[in-house]
């Protein structure tokens, strides 16, 4: 599926087949120590979350991914969905 694909050096990726949610994995990668540069892909989830923790349909055939960010200090964190979308 990512053949060819070439992250940044501190980037790295964690491809799965299938989650819960990224965003759930990641979560928990980062509470054993994953920071800056995770990056969490499905091929689907079984419990995907939108806006409002609304139920998000995920089957194959999209893209499902979830980065974990360390904003720089001065960042003003509330833009930085403005950034992302």
């Amino acid at each position: 599926m990512f053949h060819g694909l070439s992250l940044p050096s501190d980037y790295r990726l964690h491809h799965f087949a299938e989650l819960d949610s990224t965003n759930d994995a990641a979560h928990r990668a980062v509470a054993e120590g994953a920071g800056h540069g995770d990056v969490f892909v499905a091929g689907s989830q079984s419990a995907g979350r939108g806006r409002r923790g609304r139920r998000w349909a995920s089957p194959a055939g999209n893209l499902y991914l979830s980065l974990v960010v360390e904003p720089p200090l001065d960042a003003v964190v509330g833009q930085l969905a403005f950034v992302a979308a």
